[in-house]
């Protein structure tokens, strides 16, 4: 079996084995969890290698395609530059949206449409703090860091029907 058929396999059964040590927290098991990353990372390394290999392989004697190849190794690539100021950012992010939009005109008219008029809310009906301390109390522990507070936190008051 080629390494490149065995890799995702691997990789499922060292996250497998992780879960099992950060579960158990034995010595057995970091031992075993280990060794799986070692003979992972192996079986990594032997994919790279047959993948460029091949690279090499195939350019046979094309020496422009051989020269694109041995520099993919050689040269490391570089990440696009961080340094955009916010009015770069923006204008780049404008033309992208731009021309996504244009390239689906009148694709879907549907969706770009405008409502006719605002949407106003007539009615509501009030709701009970009992309602929404049990919806809090299920939500999810989840958090962004624009939240003013955690909902842990605020799960955990006991104050909290005084607060809503």
């Amino acid at each position: 079996m080629a390494p490149f058929d065995r890799s995702s396999q691997a990789k499922r059964d060292v996250r497998r084995l992780e879960s099992t040590y950060h579960n158990t927290k034995t010595l057995v098991c970091h031992r075993i969890w280990r060794s799986a990353v070692v003979q992972y990372n192996v079986l990594l390394r032997r994919k790279q290698e047959c993948y460029w290999s091949s690279r090499v392989r195939e350019a046979g004697g094309n020496a422009r395609e051989l020269s694109k190849t041995v520099s993919h190794l050689l040269v490391p690539q570089t990440a696009p530059p961080d340094n955009f100021s916010a009015q770069q950012f923006s204008a780049i992010f404008k033309d992208k949206v731009d021309a996504i939009r244009s390239s689906m005109v009148g694709s879907c008219s549907a969706l770009t449409s405008s409502p006719s008029g605002p949407t106003l809310l007539h009615c509501y009906s009030p709701v009970i703090t009992s309602v929404i301390a049990r919806l809090l109390g299920k939500s999810l522990n989840k958090q962004c860091s624009l939240d003013p507070c955690p909902t842990r936190l605020v799960k955990s008051l006991s104050i909290m029907p005084d607060i809503l």
